[in-house]
């Protein structure tokens, strides 16, 4: 899997700064090696829950947020973990994120 994304960056230059487009490359290894551990840890603390992969952003040339996303995944989804991971890159200014924070099995619509 040698997935690369589009990115949009400002010109540093004065004035009126133009968005242009920079291919950045993911890192399978490295997501798949972050989402194992962060499985594994919630694997061995025992605890019933789910973990979360969210995706934030702001498009520069608009200043204007990107619709939050939430994905949320049972214990031991890996492959399904990495895809969403993988997903969510692959919008123009997304920043994603997987913290080790294993929440409720049962999420009400405005956790969302």
């Amino acid at each position: 899997m040698n997935t690369v994304v589009k990115s949009s960056t400002l010109s540093p230059t004065e004035g009126a700064k133009p968005p242009h487009e920079v291919a950045v490359a993911l890192d399978p290894a490295a997501i798949e090696r972050h989402v194992r551990m962060l499985h594994h840890l919630a694997e061995r603390s025992g605890e019933k829950g789910l973990l979360t992969v969210a995706g934030f952003g702001e498009d520069p040339a608009t200043g204007r947020a990107l619709q939050p996303l939430f994905r949320h995944f049972a214990v031991g989804e890996v492959e399904e973990t990495i895809s969403a991971i993988v997903e969510m890159s692959r919008d123009d200014h997304r920043n994603v994120y997987m913290p080790y924070c294993p929440s409720s099995e049962v999420l009400s619509s405005s956790a969302a």
